[in-house]
């Protein structure tokens, strides 16, 4: 985690979904999403399993899982009321993948659980009733993470500040022109200091990576069209986004999020 000492604190969340329905089937195998997910379950019964070690989900813990990360989930025994909140930080400094962290409940996050658990409807179809308490519980959870833990910060600030722009907007039309006069340098100098901070990617390398991942996001969690996915992040047209989310993911737009509503992917 950043020091913040000497700088200014940017901290973005796009919250996805915040349920908390009965739990009476869990069989997932090889999950991972481009999005974290938090997990909280009011009676034992339910657990995942990530790189061979079995992680049960119980009522005196959040089980948080970091995006991309791959793990089988399985039910034993119907579960009252299971939580589930999809977010996205929008943020390289505080950005992890393949981590699955046990937080323990606390008096804070047990306040918030009580809201929360009262407003939610066990309706699944319903959501968003405590979007704003959802966030705050999400925060809460997160600061449970040991600082340790989280990615190495990018050292210099003019880097840092040109991966806050593009996290925080990476539909723009981003050109190494704009990050070199955002960062106040020459584009071949800004070019080079990226990449050294950055382990060899380049701006638009980042950006595109940005983009690609921000879409799978829009498609698995959101009903909105392609068209408006493909402007969203900084796609010129339909078609062209779909040729290169194809060659980039595997999958064309619409066949991806038909597998994820199927759960192929999840």
């Amino acid at each position: 985690m950043p020091d913040f000492r000497n700088s200014v604190f940017s901290f973005q969340i796009d919250l996805f979904r915040l349920l908390a329905p009965p739990l009476r089937d869990w069989h997932i195998e090889e999950s991972s999403l481009p999005c974290w997910r938090l997990w909280w379950n009011s009676n034992p019964g339910a657990s995942i399993v990530h790189e061979g070690k079995r992680v049960l989900l119980l009522p005196e813990r959040f089980v948080l899982v970091a995006p991309e990360t791959r793990f089988d989930a399985s039910l034993v025994k119907p579960i009252k009321r299971h939580l589930f909140i999809h977010f996205h930080i929008a943020s390289e400094a505080w950005r992890l993948k393949n981590k699955v962290f046990i937080i323990p409940t606390r008096a804070e996050t047990k306040g918030l659980l009580k809201v929360l658990l009262k407003a939610l409807p066990v309706n699944p179809d319903i959501a968003w009733v405590e979007p704003l308490k959802g966030l705050s519980l999400v925060c809460s959870v997160l600061a449970g993470i040991e600082q340790a833990q989280w990615s190495k910060p990018v050292n210099d600030e003019r880097v840092r500040r040109v991966i806050s722009a593009i996290d925080a907007q990476p539909g723009i039309d981003w050109s190494d022109a704009k990050f070199a006069r955002l960062s106040t340098m020459s584009v071949g100098g800004f070019v080079r200091l990226f990449r050294q901070n950055m382990e060899g990617v380049s701006p638009q390398a980042y950006l595109k990576a940005q983009r690609f991942a921000r879409a799978r996001i829009l498609l698995l969690e959101t009903n909105d069209s392609i068209e408006k996915i493909a402007e969203n992040c900084g796609f010129c047209d339909r078609s062209y986004f779909s040729t290169s989310f194809r060659e980039h993911v595997g999958l064309a737009p619409a066949l991806f999020r038909k597998q994820g509503r199927a759960g192929l992917i999840r």
